[in-house]
């Protein structure tokens, strides 16, 4: 679809990171932080989670404004403060004041879970919470590889000008 986001080569902001990413995503944790590493669009993410409060004002981002902390073995991303250009889901728009609580859970050494919930009053009548989606997990060693988004524009004349620097045209 045109409208998709990810055809303009934006990111596909949160909860688009779960909801549409097609790629390998790695995630780090380790003792007051969270990192997410997505294999497309060097999309990354990284949170703090020491529950510190969100920006009075926040700036709107692609993945929000985000603030993070363990109930249990639950790592609850609490997220406000978005760039509208993103989509919740495919198709799914949201404003500015959208507000996304995601919940990741691991319960054993294969799977990921992940559930999120959306607030968003101008697109929404009522709050809406996901199903537990689940996750296969790869190996240790298993790397992402480079792979960024290009439009046909630019690609174009990427081409262009490599065909002109090899014939000693400028």
């Amino acid at each position: 679809q045109a409208a998709d986001p990810t055809v303009q080569c934006l990111p596909r902001g949160v909860p688009g990171f779960f909801t549409m990413n097609p790629h390998p995503t790695e995630i780090v944790a380790k003792p007051g932080t969270f990192v997410q590493l997505v294999e497309a669009g060097n999309q990354w993410r990284r949170i703090h989670t020491d529950k510190r409060p969100h920006p009075k004002y926040p700036d709107p981002l692609f993945n929000g404004n985000s603030s993070a902390w363990w109930e249990g073995d639950t790592l609850i991303i609490d997220s406000v403060g978005f760039d509208s250009r993103t989509w919740v889901q495919s198709a799914w728009p949201h404003s500015e004041n959208m507000h996304v609580i995601e919940r990741l859970r691991r319960p054993n050494l294969n799977y990921l879970e992940y559930q999120f919930s959306v607030e968003d009053p101008e697109f929404m009548t009522k709050p809406w919470t996901s199903a537990w989606r689940q996750f296969t997990l790869g190996q240790d060693d298993d790397s992402l590889l480079e792979n960024y988004c290009t439009n046909e524009q630019n690609t174009e004349q990427f081409e262009k000008l490599v065909d002109q620097e090899k014939s000693g045209k400028k």
